[in-house]
């Protein structure tokens, strides 16, 4: 706890047998979420985002356009996500910073993307993300050696922008 700055939550998930749980940990209090979900859930959670997430992938691909379709059911996915994953962890949270620990098939969700019905994970809080909090509070005690950050990206089909973000990033907008 002493490792985190002042309104900067840690979330850390687990699986267990079958239970998704998480724990929340802040400077000055430490919780535990169980019956998250199950993970026979997630999983079907997990496989219906991406699902939509292929889907508008492929429609940009072949030219097709309904955009606000596209809109409400990967936000529809994403809301489910949010009620189940981190509403009930970040309900009662006094914090303007998140970072998520996930676990297992977790690594792949965007949390920071999850919709509340009316916000974005990152319209409320800024967020990253931790392999584990071990590493965090590792990474936490280290002095700040300045500098910009590395970014690295390989530009192949399934990410085809990489060479625009880059020009991006550099500040050439």
């Amino acid at each position: 706890q002493a490792s985190l700055p002042e309104r900067h939550a840690l979330v850390e998930y687990f699986v267990c047998r079958d239970e998704v749980l998480a724990f929340s940990l802040t400077k000055h209090s430490l919780k535990a979420h169980r019956r998250l979900c199950r993970i026979d859930e997630l999983s079907d959670m997990r496989e219906w985002l991406g699902f939509q997430m292929d889907r508008l992938t492929a429609d940009s691909a072949f030219g097709k356009h309904d955009e606000a379709r596209l809109l409400e059911t990967a936000n529809h996915h994403l809301s489910e996500m949010h009620h189940r994953l981190l509403g009930p962890v970040t309900g009662g949270l006094d914090a303007d910073h998140l970072t998520i620990v996930p676990h297992g098939i977790m690594h792949d969700l965007p949390f920071h993307a999850f919709y509340d019905g009316e916000r974005y994970v990152l319209d409320r809080f800024t967020v990253s993300y931790a392999p584990s909090a071990s590493i965090f509070h590792y990474c936490a005690g280290k002095a700040d050696v300045g500098g910009s950050p590395l970014l690295m990206g390989l530009a192949d089909d399934d990410a085809p922008f990489i060479e625009q973000i880059r020009y991006f990033v550099e500040g050439n907008s």
